[in-house]
């Protein structure tokens, strides 16, 4: 069996891995740097010879995590990073469906090697192409520099988009189907894949999107304004600085700034100061705009969140494992938009005390269930109404198993289920928390199988999991994926619809 394929640009050399065939560190676009800095990708040069492409390419540039106990980041990073990675099951017989990952890492860090994303055990089990992207992060990805010159906003977008055109280009010498591409991430990668949803220079690209738990808190065009604003002062440069200033900085001096930038502005903004921008160019609509519009009605949706989504900050924000009630109150009030904030911050924690958590709940509990809420589920759900109104499919989740670690204090946190889906749980980097036995063994088993039959179909369903009903009003029907899944009429409904009656929530300033 060769493992030499032929591109448009030349020929890859992989690695046969276990019964699958691996490439990784395949350029889908131009190195972006010197004068390729802040600007939209270009397809990468054509080389002679053979490419080996059995090693990651380095991840994007990004400074020390936010998580140090979660996550260490990678060891080798750099701005030539507009690579994926691919693993095959097989170059012959049918075309096989593909799945596409945007990581996750709050649009500043992450990696698409990072070994809990290896697609090796999904590719196999699910006879599918599996596909990692690593894009640009942070400020450089994420930066919008309209006010230097135009088209500069939401390259990291862009660089999934021309990963995206890679894969229906090139995807069918490895085996994949270009007509049958699935779009799947979590936390940053899925907001990233919503707002693709509905952009329409990624329109017939994908026809389908995995969203577990985005990310959908999206910048307006003032707001990056004020960010591009910032970051070029901190870097020592006027906001009219020639584009030339920016291109030549050293890497480092630009994280730097990007550093300082979050200290500056990240009180505002739940630390994520580097974001999709709503430029009305590039990105038109936000994604829940976009879905309510129509513009996503093309794509089918799998969307969810789990159950614990905010208990993770607890690892790095000791504050918030002892709140009194007056500290909670005094969160909550931060949280609600327009008139009397006291009155409606005491309806929001006795709704969540009444409907969730019992009255012998602590305020560390409910506040972890609020912003649980307030971040992921509120808009991932309205998210879900919105495309399900316009007769787009989408089908709705809760991840529910909570990890046994630290005494089940985690619960079912932000990011948990990543592991289950890739069939990663013993190599991830959250492994110490993904004990279960053979429960998590099958569950894992269940949601793998769920998701491949999206990717292959359209439609979840699956024999582990049987009939999963499509997310539509008034029932709102969503898979409870805990050790026992069932389907569920509209779970944690008046938490949702306190959210809707308080019109939303504005970033948190605590």
């Amino acid at each position: 069996m060769s493992l030499t394929i032929e591109t448009r640009y030349g020929r890859v050399r992989g690695a046969s891995e276990r019964g699958v065939q691996t490439y990784r560190g395949l350029p889908y676009a131009r190195a972006p740097l010197g004068p390729l800095r802040f600007r939209p990708p270009l397809p990468p040069r054509p080389w002679d010879g053979v490419r080996d492409c059995r090693e990651f390419a380095v991840a994007a540039p990004q400074n020390a995590s936010r998580w140090p106990s979660l996550s260490q980041g990678p060891t080798r990073v750099g701005e030539n990073c507009l690579c994926l990675n691919i693993w095959t099951p097989g170059l012959d017989g049918e075309p096989k469906p593909v799945l596409v990952w945007l990581h996750g890492g709050d649009f500043v860090e992450g990696s698409a090697s990072e070994p809990g994303l290896n697609g090796r055990a999904l590719a196999r089990r699910g006879d599918l192409v599996v596909v990692t992207v690593q894009y640009r992060l942070g400020a450089l990805g994420f930066l919008d520099l309209g006010l230097v010159a135009p088209g500069r906003a939401n390259l990291a977008l862009l660089d999934q988009i021309a990963a995206l055109e890679w894969v229906r280009d090139e995807i069918d010498a490895f085996g994949g189907d270009p007509t049958n591409v699935t779009l799947a991430g979590s936390g940053a990668g899925a907001g990233c894949a919503a707002a693709l949803a509905g952009m329409p220079r990624a329109r017939g690209l994908f026809r389908g999107a995995i969203l577990q738990s985005p990310v959908l808190q999206l910048w307006e065009h003032e707001q990056g304004t004020e960010v591009a604003r910032t970051l070029l002062q901190e870097l020592g440069l006027a906001s009219t600085a020639d584009s030339m200033d920016l291109d030549l900085l050293p890497t480092d001096q630009v994280l730097a700034g990007q550093r300082r930038c979050e200290q500056y502005l990240g009180h505002a903004s739940n630390g994520r100061v580097f974001r999709p921008v709503v430029d009305g160019a590039i990105l038109p609509k936000a994604p829940i705009a976009a879905a309510a519009a129509g513009d996503a009605r093309s794509v089918r949706l799998m969307v969810g969140t789990n159950l614990d989504e905010a208990r993770l900050a607890a690892i790095e924000d000791a504050t918030a494992l002892d709140l009194s009630e007056s500290e909670l109150v005094a969160r909550c009030v931060a949280l609600i938009p327009g008139r009397d904030r006291p009155e409606r911050a005491r309806s929001l924690i006795d709704t969540y005390r009444g409907a969730r958590l019992g009255t012998a709940a602590t305020p560390s509990s409910i506040w972890f269930a609020i912003e649980s809420d307030r971040i992921f589920r509120h808009p991932a759900m309205q998210l879900a109404q919105a495309q399900a109104a316009q007769g787009g499919p989408v089908f709705a989740y809760l991840f529910c198993w909570p990890s046994p670690a630290l005494g089940g204090a985690l619960g079912a946190f932000h990011g948990l289920e990543v592991p289950f889906v890739f069939g990663t749980r013993r190599h991830h980097s959250l492994s110490r928390f993904l004990e279960g036995g053979d429960e998590a063994k099958e569950l894992s088993h269940r949601i793998s199988d769920a998701w491949i039959a999206f990717a292959r179909s359209g439609d979840p369903s699956s024999p582990g999991l049987g009939r999963w009903p499509a997310y539509t009003a008034p029932e709102h029907k969503t898979l409870m994926l805990g050790a026992k899944p069932e389907i569920v009429d509209g779970p944690l409904e008046a938490e949702r619809t306190i959210w809707d009656e308080l019109g939303g929530a504005q970033e948190s300033r605590t």
